[in-house]
């Protein structure tokens, strides 16, 4: 049976709501396919430790991450993690500097400056826009925490040698709890675009 692990964030800011980890609840049981989910921190020592905690138990043949672009229109297929951390508070306050400071790091200082997400884009974009799910591709997911666990997942692979599918999906707000944003969709349709990714990664 595949293995899917499946993540996405806790609220962060001032949003009670992460339509990321509540899309990810959303996903039902598919055939053929055991899904384990997991919600990260929005931390930046957090997300990637317990992040790669899992993969190792859980031993996926894919790896799926998926967050909040807030202000979006479309479902975003992410296609490059940078090794970069910006210079952003995360939940507990804290910069990814090591002395605190707000100033930029690498992710890895002897990694490479960036690694392309490997499921297969072109199948799982094409399956969303067949159910006519807005979806495109995106080449920057930030130099926030959700780059940081695609990098932190993508190098950690590579190191590992096991070729998993892994990549990360950018969802808008959505309506459920943003009703008042032009930008937001409905839960139903971000839960709808993670199980068409889930089959075709």
């Amino acid at each position: 049976m595949k293995k899917v692990l499946l993540t996405g964030f806790e609220p962060f800011g001032a949003k009670k709501y992460n339509p990321s980890y509540e899309a990810v609840l959303g996903v039902g049981d598919i055939d053929g396919i055991e899904i384990k989910k997991l919600c990260l921190p929005v931390t930046w020592d957090g997300a990637p430790e317990k992040l790669t905690r899992e993969i190792d138990e859980f031993d996926p043949d894919a790896v799926i991450m998926c967050g909040l672009a807030s202000g979006q229109r479309e479902i975003s297929v992410e296609r490059v993690g940078v090794n970069v951390c910006g210079a952003i508070k995360d939940n507990a306050g804290n910069y990814p500097s090591e002395d605190g400071a707000p100033c930029e790091r690498y992710i890895s200082p002897d990694g490479a400056d960036a690694y392309f997400s490997t499921f297969d884009h072109r199948k799982m974009l094409d399956a969303m826009k067949m159910e006519d799910i807005p979806a495109s591709y995106s080449f920057s997911a930030g130099t926030y925490i959700c780059n940081l666990v695609l990098y932190t997942a993508l190098e950690k692979d590579r190191r590992d040698g096991r070729g998993r599918k892994m990549g990360f999906i950018h969802v808008p707000d959505a309506k459920e709890f943003e009703p008042g944003s032009a930008s937001a969709i409905s839960l139903k349709t971000a839960i709808r675009a993670l199980e068409i990714a889930i089959v075709n990664c």
